[in-house]
């Protein structure tokens, strides 16, 4: 071939240290050396790289398929013409080696575009964005109390291949007792090949304030509602004297995080109600009782 043109080449050799430029377990099984044995007069030239189904090593995404040329001790990419399943078209080379087909090193699973948690009172609400994403199986939400020690939340089927935008979203129940008014968030993601990348930590701390207490004035019997984790409510007099100690019981403390205060055995007047967690005190009001 003279001039600029197209070598089509399946001469195979032993296939160098893989080591820098390419995904070890996302290649193909096959390479070509290349050389200009009988070849003048060219500018550059580019190569069309056929393979079987059969040389593919790992899961292996089409669309992130690049071709490489050896220069020990790495690997080059060239600029890609077209690629199908089992071939890709590359140009733009101007000296000979070793080439192979495989994804790069830094092709990410996942391109995450953000990942945010919001404090909703009961529950944390968790939102992540993708921009793409590549053999990915599913999501592992993991939190932590203190951002060491993480246990699983729950679980989120993934796309799989994507190359849009795709909105996740995951409501964590908060555990009624937890000592800690911060807690933390990543996300596992898992590929179809059980390989896993993390995110981002983010933290999330939790309101330590409560809706209200309703009715206020009560008849006898007030609600607390809650956006915290108040393990026991503590109720005083006008005079100081502590009348009631609500403990968190499920007869005490409702699946929505409200309190049942009742005061219908005691006299009309002001009383003063304070929601403990553990040893904090984390809020405290006044309540009439007509």
């Amino acid at each position: 071939v003279s001039g600029s043109g197209y070598l089509d080449v399946s001469t195979a050799v032993t296939l160098p240290d893989l080591s820098s430029g390419l995904d070890q377990a996302k290649c193909i099984n096959r390479n070509w050396t290349i050389d200009n044995t009988n070849v003048a007069g060219f500018t550059s030239y580019g190569v069309v790289l056929n393979f079987l189904p059969s040389d593919k090593i790992g899961t292996i995404d089409t669309n992130l398929l690049v071709v490489k040329k050896y220069h020990s001790p790495t690997w080059s990419t060239g600029s890609m013409v077209s690629k199908r399943s089992t071939f890709v078209e590359c140009s733009g080379f101007t000296t000979f080696s070793v080439f192979s087909v495989g994804q790069p090193n830094n092709a990410l699973p996942i391109e995450l575009l953000n990942f945010e948690a919001e404090d909703e009172g009961s529950f944390a609400d968790l939102e992540w964005t993708t921009t793409s994403e590549t053999n990915n199986d599913y999501f592992t939400i993991e939190k932590s109390e203190n951002g060491v020690q993480f246990t699983e939340a729950g679980k989120i089927d993934a796309a799989g291949n994507s190359r849009s935008l795709l909105n996740y979203e995951f409501k964590d129940e908060y555990k009624r007792g937890s000592r800690s008014n911060t807690l933390y968030y990543r996300l596992k993601q898992t590929d179809f090949d059980g390989r896993f990348t993390y995110s981002k930590i983010i933290a999330l701390k939790k309101q330590k304030n409560v809706a209200g207490i309703y009715p206020n004035p009560c008849q006898g019997i007030s609600t607390l509602v809650s956006k915290s984790d108040i393990t026991h409510v503590k109720v005083y007099d006008s005079k100081g004297i502590q009348i009631l100690n609500i403990q968190n019981a499920p007869a005490n403390f409702s699946d929505d995080n409200s309190i049942r205060i009742d005061l219908t055995n005691y006299p009309s007047g002001m009383y003063f109600v304070f929601g403990w967690n553990e040893n904090n005190l984390i809020y405290s009001t006044s309540l009439v009782k007509k």
